[in-house]
This record gives C-alpha cells, sequence and structure tokens, in this order.
C-alpha cells in the first residue's frame, strides 16, 4: 500500500506551508518461494513446480525467476532465462540449458516486487534421468 505525507510546521508566528507530498510505498521484499517441486524427469528433461512466496510483505509479487546449478553441485546457480516468470511448471532440456543425463541439478526460485527480489527458496535436488522400468 502507497501511502502520502506532507508537512507543516507552526511557530509563534502561525502555521508555514505545507511541504511537497512524499510517497512510501509499506512494502518490503517479498519472503521466498516455497521449494520448487519435482514433477517428472527423463535422460534429457527435468520438469519442476515453480510454487509461490507466502507473503508478498505489502507489494503484488511480478514475477518469479528460476535458477539452477550446472549439475555438479558447485555454489554458484544460473538464471533459466527460457522460463516465462509465471508458469506453475517449467521443463529444462538437454537442448536448451545443457542438461546431462545420470547428473543431479539444484533448483532454487526468487520472487520480484516492486521493492525487488527475496533471497533464495530451499534448493530442491532433481536427476536428469529416466525412472527405472517396472520390474518383471
Amino acid at each position: 500500500m502507497t501511502y502520502r505525507f506532507r508537512y507543516r510546521a507552526k511557530n509563534v508566528n502561525g502555521w508555514g506551508g505545507y511541504s511537497p507530498i512524499s510517497y512510501v510505498e509499506a512494502a518490503t521484499i517479498p519472503e521466498p518461494p516455497q521449494t520448487p517441486t519435482y514433477v517428472s524427469s527423463s535422460a534429457t528433461e527435468i520438469t519442476v513446480t515453480v510454487l509461490s512466496s507466502l507473503d508478498n510483505k505489502g507489494s503484488p509479487i511480478t514475477h518469479y525467476t528460476l535458477y539452477m546449478d550446472n549439475g555438479d553441485l558447485s555454489d554458484s546457480f544460473t538464471e533459466v532465462e527460457r522460463y516465462d516468470g509465471s508458469s506453475a511448471t517449467f521443463t529444462v532440456t538437454a537442448n536448451d540449458e545443457g542438461i546431462v543425463s545420470g547428473n543431479k541439478y539444484r533448483f532454487v526460485t526468487t520472487a520480484t516486487n516492486s521493492i525487488g527480489d527475496s533471497l533464495y527458496s530451499q534448493e530442491s535436488r532433481f536427476a536428469a534421468a529416466s525412472l527405472p522400468a517396472k520390474p518383471a
């Protein structure tokens, strides 16, 4: 919510003029989104669900950002640039994000409102691998 403020001072001679109007948004960065969840995977794709933040902290969330590591459990995450910021599910692929069959990938998300970006969500880890066949 945005509030308008202005003020004026009073002394023995009376009231002065009003100050220019100032605007203050009663908000902070949103809470981190919930942890991304697993939908499905194959040797060449991993599909995740991007979950919302539970608290926008006073300003509507405008979009989410999905990040993943490069499959070696390094400390760095890279933005998944093909993710549109609003879809509930998204599939990373060998062709587009370069995932490699057998590697485990970490995923995190952030939420953005008019104040800025949240901290990372908790991470999730999913492997690029097909599920095993049913036992005979």
